[in-house]
């Protein structure tokens, strides 16, 4: 049986998938923001690291509440990792300029 977190990193793993639609993406940063868990915290920033465009603000907010639910100490700052969870630099993966 899965556990809540266990949904939670299914439905996060599907943000950056292109076929996602955008509403689909929304509820799932809601989850996340409001989770109050490192691993959504991770995920929120995974994503907002390289939103849609038309959620790039959303993620943004989205992170920084997942962090403040999660409580972590001090401000929040997206990390330039590649969202597709290489480890890479956001710049030399998935993502080029």
């Amino acid at each position: 049986r899965a556990t809540p977190s266990d949904v939670i990193d299914a439905m996060a793993r599907r943000l950056c998938r292109p076929e996602v639609p955008l509403t689909e993406k929304q509820a799932t940063l809601v989850l996340l923001a409001h989770h109050g868990t490192e691993s959504a915290v991770r995920h929120a920033a995974d994503y907002a690291a390289h939103p849609d465009p038309p959620l790039a603000r959303f993620a943004e907010l989205a992170f920084e509440e997942a962090a403040w639910w999660a409580g972590l100490p001090g401000p929040a700052t997206i990390p330039e990792r590649c969202p597709c969870g290489s480890g890479r630099p956001l710049r030399a993966c998935c993502w080029p300029d």
